[in-house]
């Protein structure tokens, strides 16, 4: 069996930013066109050294998969390109299972994540559902308003707020989730677009819709993994102590809002675990 953690970087294709975003993600959007995400390499370091000491196979993806390889057709790309990476992404699980075969295990993790080199394997502690996946913060009004301006695509769902997960980190087992976010997103692409023009967008909720869809109709399993595998960071103070206290409690630390301090904490990380340091190459 192949465990394998993919972590997406996929260049910005999309002509125009997300303007309903607001002033940070346009920025965000900018930064992404011209290289500048420097709190990525904080991540692919936690992630290597990790990999490395769990025996786990990372890639960091930088390059959307060939048609061929992610049953995909030029036009099919072509389309996808008018999304943003957050969309784009879910070809590559297709690919990986396409390449490495349905005994197969995928985790795809964003890349504002640090991964505590302590943590065990994420693929000895995830069940055997089809996929796996981490529980949310407590509702909010971004998740309402992006439920409600979703809604209307999954006219079929009666949709559960307590099972909301954050897709930050996901692990599969089967290719299917994957598979029909790609053919929805195609299908409503215009519908699909003008909502990520607004200030709700990004592909949670509408995964968050196509799981319960998929599950009510048989077609999908999920569980949960325990908490600690993704929790989110929003102090804006980084000191030994917190990383400390994040390396004992967390397996999976997500700074969602405070990516400019993943840098800091990875080096603390490092001067906490010196004897990680000679492993952390990509």
């Amino acid at each position: 069996m192949t465990n394998i953690v993919l972590m997406p970087l996929l260049p910005t294709t999309s002509p125009t930013p997300y303007l309903g975003f607001g002033t940070y993600r346009v920025d965000a959007w900018s930064k992404h066109v011209r290289g500048e995400i420097p709190f990525a390499e904080a991540s692919i370091s936690s992630w290597v050294c990790w990999s490395s000491i769990n025996g786990i196979r990372f890639e960091v993806v930088r390059d959307m998969p060939n048609p061929e390889d992610c049953g995909c057709s030029r036009a099919d790309i072509e389309k996808l390109l008018l999304f943003p990476p957050t969309i784009q992404r879910w070809l590559l699980p297709i690919a990986a299972f396409q390449k490495y075969g349905h005994d197969t295990s995928v985790a795809l993790i964003d890349a504002d994540t640090i991964v505590s080199p302590g943590a065990p394997s994420i693929f000895t502690e995830q069940h055997t559902a089809s996929v796996n996946l981490t529980r949310n913060r407590a509702w909010n009004k971004w998740r309402d308003a992006s439920c409600k301006v979703f809604s209307p695509l999954f006219p079929d769902v009666d949709f559960d707020k307590s099972m909301y997960f954050n897709t930050g980190v996901i692990v599969l087992n089967s290719p299917v989730l994957a598979s029909r976010f790609i053919k929805f997103a195609l299908a409503k692409s215009s519908e699909f677009l003008s909502i990520l023009n607004g200030k709700v967008g990004t592909d949670q909720t509408p995964i968050n819709y196509l799981v319960q869809q998929l599950q009510r109709a048989g077609e999908l399993s999920a569980s949960f993994l325990d908490r600690r595998w993704n929790v989110v960071v929003n102090t804006a103070i980084v000191d030994s102590v917190m990383v400390r206290s994040m390396l004992t409690n967390n397996f999976i630390s997500h700074f969602i809002g405070t990516k400019e301090l993943m840098p800091a904490v990875w080096k603390i990380v490092e001067e906490l675990h010196p004897q990680n340091d000679s492993q952390n190459s990509e």
